[in-house]
């Protein structure tokens, strides 16, 4: 499909109202006027979703692929096919149904494990029988844990042995919860714990075994079912549990679906792959695996650590890669390092090719004969050789990153965007537009539209692009916070509207573009609105900034920052510019005058890059310590949680601050 300069990718509905202070409602292109909203009527539920692929292959292709772990590391990738994992989720789903275990429909089971096979045959034997599935990050501390376990009332959590292990030494802080169900054997330590305990615990596989004893009929749940209370993974205060219906669960399913019908989307077959290895509580995860398993395609599931994915990638060699901003950028800057490094004729070779490419990507074409063979192979190797298609959510993708995507790895890129309340569901770039710095147009389960932000300056009327905040309604929209009522009435409008708190554009072809955030905002003393997010993105993309944190406030006129340095590039920026290179990396943070250096040069590249004076860093601490989800300073989708990252350097703020005043 070609796309050209008059092309746009959403319609405004010419019948809906004029509203002031909105634009009005926009939908998919492929949406004729007057058609409602693609809806779940062919798979109205996570099972129909599941039967779908399993009639691809009759059952008999495989699903989920995992590694067993031998003496020196992990073997080859095993699997259950279709056919087998429907029987494990009946046996399964009919000890959870048992007199021993005593689930009914509509009670809560928690999740609490990384992604594995166990994972979605609960999840799946939960659904099927119209129980709702309660993930939560493997990475949550106790007081996140105590909090959604004690809200939910849960009483049957399923883990790995060390989260079981990790449940048990706080089980006082869970009245509710009395079944444990490990995914791994119980060993000694766990038996001691639970003999101290009023809590049950049971090996999964053994209730697999006697579920198959006494197999009991699904209780099948409707479209309108609560499936899954997804915690969000917020910034700020306590999680929020999102209540998402079965409807909104296979949505993505059905637009991708749609794409597909409209040759706007690769074919996903019973031949493709897919690595997992995002967070199966993340909402992105879940309906990335839908959608795969809604064609029949198969999982494979990472060994359980992030450094060594690539040993993953390499014995799966995937077709289909999904991601997150932070990882993708790592191999950005991984592989930009590395040719600069080199320099000479690969450096020249490699940014002949790539600038020949990224002119292509102006005509809609990502591929070339030569130099994908010559000089891109190796790249592309990295992720397996097999990657036919990229997938990004979670966060804006910069427009860098996704040139780089495109020239480097030639296949479909497309990012999405959406969060927990729409199910992930809200727009996806397609695969014919090689533009970037946009995420696409609405999909077709939604409509979205912008409302005025007056006092940020963001407004419809604006020219030549409508601004305002995004608003989404329709078939992936979620039911609202659990036991929260008020903050549902605060997102949730009595029309369906969900307001995102994103603020976006409509760009010439009716793309919507994301630009701000209406929270993450503070004023400065002299009155200028910083959006710090934004400001952050751009110091990231300096080659020493591993990690960032730009904070204001409305008595000081200036931005101050935590900065985690990348190690080895920062030695070695730190001697080059005098340091004594048999000083520490710690002691290196500490300098005062490689701090004042690296203030100067960071704020040459942020003023490159367009950022106004009142939004550069005057004052720096470096930080030789990541943040890390241990610390409660990153999110499981590794934002800066802004809350804590505040309370944790409020003195090093404050000593910052009183350094400016000083000067």
């Amino acid at each position: 499909m070609k796309i050209t300069k008059d092309f746009k990718f959403a319609f405004s509905v010419p019948e809906a109202p004029e509203v002031p202070g909105e634009t009005k409602p926009y939908r998919h292109f492929t949406l004729k006027q007057g058609e409602p909203l693609k809806d779940n009527t062919v798979c109205p539920t996570v099972y129909e979703n599941f039967m779908h692929g399993y009639n691809e292959t009759e059952g008999k292709g495989n699903f989920l692929g995992y590694r067993k772990a031998v003496d020196n590391g992990f073997g080859p990738y095993e699997w259950f096919t279709y056919e087998e994992t429907l029987q494990r989720i009946k046996n399964f789903g009919s000890a959870l149904l048992s007199d021993k275990i005593g689930l009914k429909p509509s009670d809560p089971i928690g999740i609490y494990s990384i992604n594995r096979v166990e994972w979605v045959i609960t999840d799946y034997g939960a659904n099927f029988n119209s129980i709702i599935s309660v993930p939560l990050y493997d990475t949550l501390g106790l007081q996140a844990l105590q909090y959604i376990i004690n809200q939910v009332e849960m009483k049957v959590c399923c883990a790995s042995l060390d989260k079981a292990k990790k449940l048990l030494e706080n089980i006082s802080s869970y009245p509710t919860l009395k079944i444990l169900i490990s995914y791994d054997p119980i060993d000694d330590d766990i038996k001691k714990m639970a003999e101290n305990s009023s809590v049950d615990v049971y090996y999964f596989e053994d209730l697999e075994k006697e579920g198959k004893e006494n197999q009991k009929e699904f209780i099948l749940p409707k479209s309108d079912t609560v499936g899954v209370i997804c915690y969000t993974s917020g910034t700020t205060g306590n999680p929020k549990g999102a209540i998402l219906v079965q409807d909104n669960i296979v949505s993505f399913s059905r637009a991708i679906q749609n794409l597909r019908d409209n040759d706007l989307f690769r074919y996903i077959t019973h031949e493709d792959v897919y690595l997992s290895y995002l967070p199966l509580a993340h909402v992105f995860e879940r309906v990335v695996q839908n959608t795969v398993t809604y064609f029949g395609g198969q999982i494979g599931f990472y060994q359980g650590d992030t450094h060594k994915i690539l040993e993953d990638v390499a014995a799966l060699r995937p077709t289909l890669f999904a991601s997150v901003p932070r990882l993708l950028n790592r191999i950005y800057d991984a592989v930009w390092d590395n040719i600069n490094k080199k320099g000479g004729i690969t450096a020249w070779l490699f940014n002949l090719a790539y600038n020949s490419k990224k002119r292509g990507l102006k005509r809609g074409r990502n591929t070339h004969w030569l130099w994908d063979r010559i000089v891109f192979n190796n790249i592309r190797n990295k992720l397996g050789g097999n990657v036919k298609a990229i997938y990004s959510g979670s966060a804006p993708l910069s427009a860098d990153v996704t040139d780089f995507l495109n020239i480097c790895f030639s296949c479909d890129v497309q990012e999405g965007y959406g969060q927990t309340e729409t199910c992930a569901c809200l727009s996806l770039t397609d695969k014919w537009d090689m533009e970037s710095g946009h995420v696409g147009g609405p999909q077709s389960p939604v409509e979205v539209k912008l409302r005025d932000i007056e006092d940020m300056g963001y407004l419809s009327t604006d020219k030549p692009y409508p601004r305002g905040e995004i608003c989404v309604r329709g078939h992936s929209v979620f039911r609202g916070y659990y036991k929260n009522p008020e903050l549902t009435k605060e997102v949730l409008d009595e029309d369906g509207w969900f307001r995102t708190g994103d603020i976006g554009i409509w760009d010439e072809h009716n793309r919507i573009v994301i630009i701000d955030r209406v929270k993450n905002i503070f004023k400065l003393a002299q009155g200028e609105y910083v959006a710090p997010e934004k400001i952050e993105e751009v110091y990231l993309k300096y080659p020493i900034v591993n990690q960032i944190f730009v904070h204001g406030e409305s008595l000081e006129s200036q931005l101050v920052g935590i900065i985690v340095p990348k190690k080895k590039e920062f030695m070695e920026y730190a001697v080059a510019n005098g340091v004594d290179a048999s000083l520490s990396f710690e002691d290196m943070c500490k300098d005062k005058n490689i701090i004042k250096k690296l203030v100067n040069d960071i704020n040459v590249h942020a003023r490159s890059h367009n950022l106004k004076g009142f939004e550069t860093i005057k004052n720096i601490y470096l930080e030789p310590h990541e943040f890390t989800e241990e610390e409660n300073l990153l999110s499981p989708i590794l934002k800066v949680k802004r809350g804590q990252a505040l309370q944790k350097y409020r003195s090093i703020i404050k000593g910052l601050y009183d350094e400016l005043k000083r000067k």
